[in-house]
This record gives C-alpha cells, sequence and structure tokens, in this order.
C-alpha cells in the first residue's frame, strides 16, 4: 500500500496564484492543505505540497511510493455540483454524488 502521495494539479496552482486581492484565498488554502496533511499524517500518509509560481506543470497526476502514476484527466474535480450544505447528505458521503465523465490512467514507472 502506498503511503506516500504526490499530487500534481493545476486546478490547486491556479487557485493559489498570487495577484491583487489574492492573498486571502492563498492563505486560506495554505490553510486547507495543512489540515488535509495533519490529517493524513494520523494514518502514517505523507502529504505535502508546493507552488509552481514557474507555472511548469500542466498534466494532472498522483505518484506514489509504490511505482505508479495515476494521470487524471479533469484532476481531482470529478463530482457534479452540489449545495454543499452543511445539512445535505451529498457533503459527507460522497459516494452518493454524481460524476462528471472522466479517464484514469495507471503507468507503471517500474519497469
Amino acid at each position: 500500500m502506498a503511503m506516500k502521495f504526490r499530487a500534481h494539479d493545476t486546478f490547486f496552482i491556479r487557485k493559489g496564484w498570487l495577484s491583487k486581492g489574492m492573498k486571502y484565498v492563498q492563505k486560506k488554502q495554505e490553510e486547507n492543505f495543512n489540515k488535509i496533511k495533519e490529517s493524513l499524517n494520523r494514518f502514517g500518509v505523507i502529504f505535502s505540497w508546493e507552488y509552481d509560481i514557474a507555472r511548469t506543470i500542466h498534466a494532472r497526476h498522483i505518484e506514489t511510493d509504490t511505482g505508479w502514476k495515476i494521470s487524471l484527466d479533469r484532476g481531482l474535480d470529478v463530482y457534479q455540483n452540489f449545495s454543499g450544505d452543511a445539512f445535505d447528505v451529498l457533503t459527507y458521503l460522497p459516494s452518493l454524488r454524481s460524476c462528471k465523465a472522466y479517464e484514469i490512467t495507471f503507468i507503471n514507472l517500474k519497469k
């Protein structure tokens, strides 16, 4: 089982791109990434992130420490829109949410 993942998604980069008035968005995003890191750390999963200021990343993918690259054509944005309301069951049970059409390709890097 993979315990280390590296996610590359241009969606995160666009959301964190600095421009005038975007410092709050970047700070909030950093807080959210740190919450994810702390949550996963309890289970021995290492999560790290960084901004690609040079904007060299385009393809969305996840790399694992077990030698797999998982290519995501939509990135992590796979769900249809829903309210996100605290009392909406879809907020807590993503298995009930409708998904957008997307493709996932698994590539074995240990050949």
